[in-house]
């Protein structure tokens, strides 16, 4: 895993602001250079509903303090149970442990979602929130809300 190119590929990841959602942007354009985003000409003779691709994008999730880390372990095993086939990545870099601050990296691919000690070159000084970003088809404006809902659930008590 590298920090460095995971921050490259999306600039939101470890950006300031608060919690951030993108479409894929695909960028197409149509038959008369139309940019208007599905790839697909206006009249194509079918609607935007039946492209599978329609709703994917990510939810970024930050919040200034630490995280309970077992508590985000947990959090994350009951999301990719409940939400596997809408997954595609998980990445993040939290501050856990509040009263002796330590750096976790979190990444994940489909199903499998790992939570791992920061590689010493991450140092608690630069890292000032946790940040985590979901991949995947979130379209569902519930499924976003659960997620937010659960990730202010793994902030640690001090």
């Amino acid at each position: 895993f590298s920090l460095d190119d995971a921050i490259a590929m999306d600039s939101h990841f470890i950006s300031d602001g608060q919690s951030q959602e993108e479409g894929h942007g695909d960028g197409h354009s149509n038959a008369h250079g139309d940019a208007h985003g599905d790839g697909h000409a206006a009249s194509g003779g079918h609607g935007h509903g039946s492209h599978s691709h329609n709703a994917f994008g990510s939810l970024g999730l930050e919040m200034p303090d630490c995280v309970d880390l077992q508590a985000l372990k947990m959090w994350l095993m009951e999301v990719v149970e409940k939400h596997s086939e809408r997954l595609v990545r998980i990445k993040g870099v939290v501050r856990c442990n509040p009263s002796q601050p330590t750096v976790a990296v979190v990444q994940g691919v489909g199903g499998h979602i790992e939570v791992n000690d920061a590689p010493e070159s991450l140092s608690i000084a630069n890292v000032t929130t946790s940040r985590l970003v979901i991949i995947g088809r979130l379209g569902d404006a519930q499924l976003k809300a659960d997620l937010r809902s659960g990730w202010e659930g793994v902030k640690a008590v001090a």
